[in-house]
């Protein structure tokens, strides 16, 4: 009997017209989230734009983001086993570099992609 907490679950990114490093998409592993010094200000909570870049947010159909996973490496993201079951929409896309869910656009364009 196949338990759920061993179920993995791999969300394949769909890159068909260039690869991610053709196009520059990922920061270079030397940088690749490092904590920026000025974060270390007491009375600042936020983050920098560029901090974690490995975050990933999770697109349903009626194009909302209701789970969130982790880049790791140029094709996949892990998610959790729940963020694909029917009680969501269908999964539609995967968005990098949107580092506010709650403006419109960030300073830093994010880039949507499809699922396989």
């Amino acid at each position: 009997e196949m338990s759920l907490k061993a179920l993995v679950v791999w969300v394949v990114l769909d890159i068909t017209v260039q690869t991610l490093s053709e196009t520059d998409l990922l920061p270079s592993r030397a940088y690749c989230g490092l904590q920026h010094s000025d974060d270390y200000v007491r009375d600042n909570p936020g983050i920098s734009l560029d901090e974690f870049p490995w975050i990933a947010q999770l697109v349903y159909e009626d194009n909302t983001v209701k789970c969130a996973g982790s880049l790791i490496n140029h094709r996949y993201v892990l998610t959790a086993a729940h963020c694909l079951i029917s009680r969501y929409s269908r999964l539609t896309g995967i968005r990098l570099g949107d580092y506010d869910v709650t403006t419109d656009k960030d300073c830093v364009n994010g880039t949507r992609y499809g699922v396989e």
